[in-house]
């Protein structure tokens, strides 16, 4: 009788020793499966939308008052008065255009920029260049973004980045330059979509 109650209670304990290994391992998969989606959700801030151009995490527009072709360049100037603290001022230290395309490949181009009491005033136009060079831009379509350098702290860089989308807020959204007809369409009234199309 003692050895039936000593095997009785082995098979017991066997079987609450089974039952927390199981649980152990369904509860690894699901933690694991949790961090993997996180993982996955912070990826994809600022990938791509449906079209497959690159959306922005920050959904603060800056707006273009000057659209023109001068010589062999884009000129673009603006405000962006959205989302700026006193703490990203203190804290800026790179201003970029950005131009993305649907594959993700992208234009950078240096930025002029005047910190104001209204936001940051943008320009292309700088000492040595007359604004974006288009001789150097292949004909597609492009998401305009404008690149925020900041330092911060918590990246082992030491500085991150902010995208602001922009909007063509002139009563011009088209131009030609040699042989390219280049449009700057708002075409979801919010951003705007710079096309250069050869003729």
């Amino acid at each position: 009788m003692r050895t039936k109650n000593y095997l009785g209670r082995h098979d017991e304990n066997r079987g609450i020793v089974l039952f927390c290994i199981v649980l152990g391992i369904v509860l690894t998969i699901i933690l694991g499966i949790s961090v993997a989606t996180n993982s996955n959700k912070k990826q994809d801030k600022g990938v791509s939308n449906a079209d497959g151009i690159a959306t922005i995490v920050e959904k603060q527009l800056g707006n273009v008052d000057t659209f023109e072709i001068k010589d062999n360049s884009l000129v673009l100037k603006g405000m962006i008065n959205e989302g700026i603290s006193e703490n990203l001022i203190l804290k800026l230290q790179d201003v970029k255009f950005v131009l993305k395309d649907k594959s993700g490949d992208k234009y950078e181009f240096d930025a002029d920029y005047f910190i104001s009491t209204e936001g940051i005033e943008f320009s292309s136009i700088l000492e040595d260049k007359n604004g974006i060079n288009l001789e150097s831009i292949d004909s597609g379509e492009y998401y305009v973004l404008i690149r925020i350098k900041y330092e911060s702290t918590k990246t082992e860089e030491g500085y991150k980045y902010r995208y602001y989308t922009l909007k063509n807020g002139t009563e011009n959204n088209n131009a030609i330059f040699n042989n390219m007809n280049i449009f700057f369409d708002t075409s979801d009234n919010v951003s705007s979509y710079l096309t250069i199309e050869n003729k």
